[in-house]
């Protein structure tokens, strides 16, 4: 067989109702970054997992043009491995939902810190769960508006970073439950944990009484000395 990038046309296809293909999942993965850049928006609705399964990270950029009209669940094929590159903010909110949770997992810090509010008002508690402590440091919190903050599981707070506790507004904290808010680390001996960056001034009489009578034992005497009577 020629080249893929000789044979590789805008007019030829990849899938067509399931019959064969002009080009095969083999050949596909021989594409080269001439051949992904010429992909149409038509060819690329037509994509499936099976395609995306053999791109490799450095693959990816190239599909860039195409990328919001590959079909979510032929998405959900591209392995961990490479989905380090894929573009977050690109995506549109009926592709993230069908990214599994493996690919989750799997995303960078950065990945994590392009996601938008419209986005993060798609994305189930499962999948955000499933970022791992060290790329959660890149939340955007102020991108978690109004009750979206509460798909963010409890169990997750306890991976926040200070400065990203010291981000939480008052209406956000007013959200949350008491699980949510006990998630929030006192830290131990002389190292505090992420409530040491709390800010106490946005704390209401409805919620200051969701923290532990720990977390309140742990404030430090600045932030006591914000709160008022």
């Amino acid at each position: 067989m020629a080249t893929i990038a000789k044979k590789f046309t805008t007019t030829s296809t990849f899938s067509d109702g399931g019959e064969l293909t002009e080009f095969s999942v083999a050949d596909f993965a021989k594409f080269s970054a001439t051949d992904f850049a010429i992909i149409t928006p038509t060819q690329a609705a037509t994509l499936t997992a099976d395609y995306l399964a053999t791109l490799k990270a450095a693959s990816i950029p190239s599909l860039a043009k195409v990328l919001t009209k590959i079909p979510g669940d032929a998405l959900a094929g591209i392995t961990t491995a490479a989905i380090s590159s894929l573009p977050i903010a690109t995506l549109t909110i009926d592709q993230l939902p069908a990214l599994t949770i493996d690919q989750f997992a799997a995303l960078s810090s950065t990945q994590v810190a392009a996601f938008s509010s419209k986005q993060l008002a798609v994305i189930d508690a499962d999948h955000l769960g499933a970022i791992s402590a060290k790329s959660l440091l890149g939340l955007n919190i102020l991108n978690l508006k109004g009750e979206i903050i509460n798909s963010l599981p409890a169990s997750q707070f306890a991976n926040l970073s200070s400065t990203q506790v010291g981000l939480l507004t008052s209406a956000q904290i007013t959200t949350l439950d008491a699980e949510h808010l006990a998630g929030l680390t006192t830290g131990s001996g002389k190292t505090p944990g992420n409530l040491a960056g709390l800010k106490v001034t946005v704390l209401v009489s409805d919620t200051i009484g969701k923290l532990s009578i720990e977390q309140i034992g742990s404030l430090s005497s600045a932030q006591i000395a914000t709160l008022t009577s």
